[in-house]
């Protein structure tokens, strides 16, 4: 009977929790069997089938390529998605994708979830009926109510309390919420996609994770690799970023000079640790100050030894950005 397709069977019962609960565990074992298909072929071919939904991500990696091809294979899948990797590689980027190649029919909604009590998170993403408490005026839809059909992005997961990881958790095993004041429960038909710069495996020793929370999540596991692990790339995102500065300040596109690839090695790689992007616009903000205007109108191009001049000051306004922004 197993053999000819059936996954269950029941003698006559009018347990309807019961046929539900069966009708899920078949719907998941075909989705898990397509899922597995799709990554084999994928990966088997070494193609991408839908590039543009990659187009925000600059990239040359092989990594990254392979990265992609595992997202386009799990897109369509109703799974929980978690996404890791250091602050500034791009995990929001990969959660748009993911929602792109979904071709779900609601929108995609982002919550960043560090620093949520447990009482705002459930008024977030659950919302309220009216009288809940003093002030509840009127009722008010959460977030996973709002995202309808459509993709819920939980950034930095890594940060949830235990108390609101319990109500995550049964979010996700059961499909059901209870909007705060409310006795009735509401199904979910969002995707949900989680992301963390955290090492979630040492959270769990710690105790800050939730172990079943934690495998819930890991069904499907985006791991993005960080800058200087991919060291390709740099040249291609300065390109990138100097085409936007070109755009944004009403300027003609130029190319770096060789003596400012020299240099690269220099300015760089001490810089790896910050956001490429963020790290660009601090030494936009330095090369507009009046010496450095004057340095660029005037002579037009910079020398090496100009060059390495402004490598110091550079460095130095990177210093003072890493120590603000990523204390140790």
């Amino acid at each position: 009977m197993y053999e000819n397709g059936a996954f269950d069977f029941y003698v006559k019962t009018g347990e309807k929790e019961r046929l539900i609960k069966g009708v899920q565990r078949a719907i998941k074992s075909i989705e898990m069997e397509r899922e597995n298909l799709a990554i084999r072929s994928r990966f088997m071919t070494g193609k991408i089938e839908n590039p543009e939904a990659f187009n925000a991500i600059v990239t040359q990696d092989q990594t990254m390529s392979s990265i992609f091809q595992y997202v386009e294979a799990i897109a369509v899948s109703s799974q929980p998605v978690l996404i890791t990797g250091e602050s500034g590689v791009g995990k929001e980027l990969i959660a748009n994708a993911i929602h792109t190649l979904s071709n779900r029919k609601g929108p995609l909604l982002t919550v960043n979830v560090a620093g949520l009590d447990d009482s705002v998170f459930s008024d977030t993403l659950f919302g309220h009926s009216k009288g809940a408490f003093t002030g509840a005026d009127g009722a008010r839809k959460g977030m996973v109510e709002h995202a309808g059909h459509g993709t819920l992005f939980l950034d930095e997961i890594g940060d949830l309390s235990i108390s609101s990881q319990v109500k995550l958790l049964r979010l996700l095993q059961e499909g059901e919420y209870f909007p705060i004041g409310s006795d009735l429960p509401k199904r979910i038909n969002a995707r949900i996609v989680v992301a963390t710069h955290q090492d979630l495996e040492f959270c769990k020793a710690e105790g800050t994770m939730r172990k079943d929370l934690y495998y819930r999540l890991c069904g499907h596991h985006v791991h993005i690799p960080p800058l200087r692990e991919r060291k390709d790339d740099i040249e291609l995102l300065l390109h990138h970023f100097l085409k936007q500065a070109a755009t944004e300040f009403g300027k003609t596109n130029r190319q770096f000079q060789n003596n400012c690839r020299c240099s690269w090695q220099t300015i760089i790689f001490p810089a790896m640790y910050v956001n490429l992007k963020e790290w660009f616009t601090t030494q936009s903000a330095c090369i507009r100050t009046r010496r450095c205007r004057w340095m660029l109108s005037k002579k037009r191009l910079i020398n090496r030894k100009q060059v390495f001049n402004l490598s110091a000051k550079l460095n130095m306004a990177v210093s003072l950005f890493r120590k603000s922004h990523y204390p140790a």
